[in-house]
């Protein structure tokens, strides 16, 4: 089992396996489709996601997405973390 860092793409949760393969979080240990490995995903502390769906919810799907912290970042490939702060931001400058 391998645990692994996640984030928000077009509204949905997602994670990665070692393999490369992207995979929606669907519960708390997932197993990769293409590989078999066991993932655990590790969602952001505190609360924080709860708080980044409410933000999240008043955009449009193709504009619901988050990367909490550099291991997402790095999974991935933006290499850009956002805060919740920068998401609250967006809102007041897009919507």
């Amino acid at each position: 089992m391998v645990t692994r860092h996640t984030w928000i793409n077009h509204g949905r949760l997602l994670t990665s396996c070692p393999c490369d393969a992207i995979l929606a979080v669907t519960s708390h240990l997932i197993r990769c489709p293409e590989c078999g490995t066991i993932i655990s995903p590790i969602q952001p502390p505190g609360g924080q996601l709860g708080e980044a769906w409410r933000i999240l919810e008043r955009r449009p799907v193709v504009n619901q997405n988050w990367t909490p912290t550099l291991e997402a970042a790095a999974l991935n490939g933006t290499l850009e973390v956002e805060t919740l702060d920068d998401l609250r931001l967006e809102n007041k400058e897009h919507i």
